[in-house]
């Protein structure tokens, strides 16, 4: 039995004009695609509108591993679950500014990449199919797992130490 999994998505990103004088575009994820055409090409427009433009922005695994079917669970039990897509920065990238490094399930892996302040984060709704596909991987390795409470020693004068402290941790 395989204790990872995983399924490879196609990333959409969406640039938007700004009415910003430090800033010209504004970008997001706009969609997850299951099975994109061979024929899509990095960079490929898809589609714009006044102000706006949609880019095919390649391929990424979502990884499933059965240690995180906490996390993945907790995303799923919201009513709508989300795919976490992580945007960087990119010089190299044509007309992209920013690229997908990550597509994940996991809010807490999202939350990661949240704390760099230098890459974007964004949700999208999980396809039907995705939800599906998590689901049953949840259902195959989900464990609860047992929460310990540290249990605390009260401070014994006569042991000395400051109080919290065991023997031979403290004083000076």
């Amino acid at each position: 039995m395989a204790f990872s999994e995983h399924l490879p998505i196609g990333i959409v990103v969406e640039r938007r004009k700004l009415t910003n004088p430090w800033q010209e575009f504004g970008w997001s994820t706009a969609a997850v695609v299951l099975d994109p055409p061979e024929s899509l090409d990095f960079g490929r427009l898809l589609e714009q509108g006044e102000g706006w433009a949609r880019f095919y922005a390649g391929l990424l695994p979502i990884e499933l591993h059965r240690r995180h079917t906490a996390s993945y669970r907790d995303n799923m039990m919201t009513g709508r679950p989300q795919v976490y897509v992580v945007l960087r920065k990119s010089e190299s990238a044509g007309e992209l500014a920013y690229h997908p490094v990550l597509a994940t399930i996991a809010p807490d892996e999202a939350q990661i990449y949240l704390d760099t302040g230098e890459d974007l984060v964004d949700t999208v709704v999980m396809p039907e199919p995705v939800q599906a596909w998590v689901d049953r991987f949840i259902d195959a390795h989900h464990v609860e797992a047992p929460v310990y409470k540290r249990q605390r020693k009260p401070y014994d004068p006569r042991k000395g130490g400051m109080p919290g402290q065991g023997p031979g941790r403290g004083g000076s």
